[in-house]
């Protein structure tokens, strides 16, 4: 690195890690105001009400990590290190790990899913395969499911294939 360039690579350091503030605040801000609608929501059921906060939480999470890993590209380019063959690189190892992982990205989409279309809520009766019973907690990767002799089933949203929600009309 030449020590000439210094003060211009630190006024871009600079100008990059305001801007990711900025971008982590501005994330920040909105799923806040996201979180008091929901919390405003006057017809809304509580199961529901859960799973629109899960929503917004994960949401806020991937918005974050984009920001970071943004920055985190523009820094390393601001200095002069050539990023192509690390984003590269990040792509084979995604794959790598996405195929390897396969069942749990195939769950984080189901659980994505169930919670977008509110194919059920917590307090649900449902008929998930051989599985029945009460749904008692939803997350991004499974349902929890017990069972009317008080057996918990754990269901892995990526299995969930044909659902009979019992409590709806």
């Amino acid at each position: 690195m030449n020590w000439s360039t210094l003060p211009t690579h630190l006024i871009h350091s600079l100008l990059i890690a305001a801007t990711s503030v900025l971008g982590l605040v501005l994330v920040y801000l909105v799923s806040r105001r996201a979180l008091s609608y929901v919390a405003s929501l006057k017809r809304v059921r509580e199961a529901r009400r859960r799973q629109l906060v899960t929503l917004v939480h994960a949401l806020r999470w991937a918005a974050n990590v984009v920001i970071l890993g943004h920055a985190l590209m523009m820094l390393l380019s601001s200095f002069g290190v050539n990023i192509t063959p690390l984003l590269t690189s990040a792509g084979v190892a995604g794959l790598a790990i996405s195929l390897g992982a396969q069942s749990l990205i195939k769950d984080f989409i189901g659980g994505m899913l169930v919670l977008t279309e509110n194919q059920y809520a917590v307090g649900d009766t449902i008929q998930v395969g051989t599985v029945s019973g009460q749904v008692e907690e939803i997350t991004l990767r499974t349902t929890h499911v017990r069972a009317l002799d008080g057996s918990l089933y754990i269901v892995p949203n990526g299995e969930v294939r044909i659902v009979a929600n019992q409590t709806r009309n």
